[in-house]
């Protein structure tokens, strides 16, 4: 009784603090929004002794700050622009580098990194896996990579099961449309996926049927390391499969906080998207430092001249 009463308790002040939120600052009601999310807390409970989780104090530090949206040291000066000349208020807290600086991304590392987690993890749990982009799925354009990953559950399924992973940034809260201020519970990563299903369709439209018939099934995670809709109906899916199969933790990767097979990889997730996340920030704070540290060479030569 008392858990249950403690429960719903919380729920409400959560809930108030969202609604708070909401009225005087919608980027951070979208991102409080996605940190109840399942999955977008998991890597606070890794267990750093591990190897797959080993990161530097520095990085760690802005991996909670970032979960928290506090300022970045570094970034929350005065007057600080970033190298591609923005200054908004999406800076001090580092959200900028998630998915808006066209100077500072490393979107492309953390999705590939992503994608073999995930990858891994199916062929742990015992089904056929393949990498998506090994073929010229379009005839006419052998460019074109629909999927990232392909699998099936058994050699019996008839068709490859075609997986496109995408990270989603609920503090992006421009891309909205015209009257909606904030994102809804898994609203970013549901937008990506109907993004990507729309141009798939479009491929198809253009160019004809696939050279080998396959399921395209897009999933999106929100930065946070929260899972969307599609994402964990594929990860119900895979964890019933381990269950099922009684299988357990990666070898040498056990811990008191990730004894199960899906705790584990929920963990190994939410790290995966926040790691890169709090990466990209690094990047971006020390590439303002590099750039401040030339301007000012810069004048002094010039005064000396």
């Amino acid at each position: 009784m008392q858990h249950t009463l403690s429960h719903v308790h919380h729920r409400i002040a959560a809930n108030e603090l969202h609604q708070e939120l909401v009225e005087t600052n919608p980027m951070a009601a979208s991102w409080y929004m996605s940190m109840r999310l399942p999955g977008a807390g998991a890597f606070l409970r890794a267990v750093p002794s591990l190897y797959t989780y080993k990161v530097s104090s520095e990085l760690y530090r802005v991996q909670l700050s970032q979960r928290l949206l506090a300022p970045i040291p570094g970034l929350s000066i005065p007057g600080t622009k970033c190298v591609c000349g923005y200054a908004g208020p999406a800076l001090s807290t580092g959200v900028h580098f998630m998915s808006q600086c066209p100077s500072v991304c490393l979107n492309t590392t953390k999705h590939n990194s992503l994608v073999w987690i995930i990858a891994k993890m199916m062929t742990d749990v015992g089904w056929i896996v393949r990498n998506g982009e090994s073929a010229n799925w379009v005839r006419s354009r052998p460019d074109l990579r629909p999927f990232d990953i392909l699998y099936k559950q058994d050699r019996k399924q008839p068709k490859w099961g075609g997986i496109d992973v995408g990270i989603a940034d609920p503090s992006r809260v421009g891309m909205l449309s015209a009257g909606t201020a904030v994102y809804g519970a898994g609203q970013a990563a549901q937008r990506l996926v109907e993004r990507k299903k729309s141009r798939f369709h479009g491929i198809i439209r253009t160019y004809g049927a696939l050279k080998a018939p396959a399921d395209y099934e897009p999933i999106a995670f929100e930065a946070t390391g929260a899972s969307g809709l599609m994402a964990s109906k594929l990860l119900t899916k895979v964890y019933s499969e381990a269950a099922h199969k009684a299988t357990t933790v990666p070898k040498g990767l056990w811990s008191f906080s990730a004894q199960t097979f899906s705790a584990h990889w929920q963990q190994r997730i939410s790290f995966e998207i926040s790691k890169y996340s709090a990466m990209a920030i690094l990047l971006g704070v020390r590439a303002i430092a590099k750039a401040d540290v030339s301007s000012h060479a810069e004048a002094a030569a010039f005064s000396a001249d």
